[in-house]
């Protein structure tokens, strides 16, 4: 027996992840925000992080090539993640959420409509 194909199940899949995908984007420039405004907590972070970055550091330095490169990788994460937390821009923060909110709302009306478009052609085929 045949699988029947149905043509908006793949586009709705790739929407549904871009969809996830966006949200958790969104999560994360709140959650960067409210941070942001918690002082104690976000000093206690990047002091943690800061001894983190020194820690891998050092196990750069001092371990052998075949552990060194995910040493490496740990190393240039954390510190991505301490300057991102140090450099914070109120601005752009602002903006990128905006962006994220007009994304989510964009998708969230796309995967709607292609939910339309499934339903009404499963209709026509199977009537």
């Amino acid at each position: 027996m045949t699988k029947k194909h149905e043509p908006f199940s793949v586009a709705i899949q790739a929407t549904e992840k871009a969809l996830a995908t966006a949200q958790k984007k969104l999560d994360q420039v709140k959650a960067d925000f409210e941070l942001y405004l918690d002082f104690q907590r976000r000093a206690e972070l990047l002091g943690n992080l800061a001894f983190e970055i020194g820690r891998l550091e050092v196990e750069v330095e001092m371990s052998k090539p075949a552990q060194r490169k995910k040493a490496e990788t740990d190393l240039k994460a954390k510190q991505r993640e301490y300057n991102r937390l140090a450099n914070f821009d109120m601005d752009k923060n602002w903006q990128k959420e905006q962006e994220c909110e007009d994304k989510v709302r964009h998708l969230t009306g796309e995967l709607n409509q292609l939910k339309h478009l499934k339903q009404r052609d499963h209709r026509y085929l199977f009537a």
